[in-house]
């Protein structure tokens, strides 16, 4: 996923940040990433591999036909004693 230096910090390391949005099956889907990282860790094709981003945050959020399908009570019960 691309990801945009947002901030150079103090000692040097880079605050990315970077997003996706897909539609798939009539349903819009949002991937988020953010993090900190160090330059040294960028390689020559100028990537960074996710285990070596500090303070990562990641959201993946959809909305559309999907999403909106609430569980049923078999899946309710089994997720209320995370057996599922």
């Amino acid at each position: 996923m691309s990801a945009i230096v947002r901030q150079v910090l103090p000692n040097g390391n880079l605050f990315i940040e970077g997003h996706r949005q897909i539609l798939i099956n009539q349903e819009s889907q949002h991937f988020y990433i953010s993090g900190v990282i160090r330059p040294w860790d960028i390689r020559d094709d100028n990537t960074v591999d996710s285990s070596r981003m500090a303070d990562a945050q990641i959201e993946f959020n959809g909305q559309g036909v999907i999403s909106e399908i609430s569980p049923g009570i078999l899946t309710r019960g089994l997720n209320r004693y995370n057996l599922f």
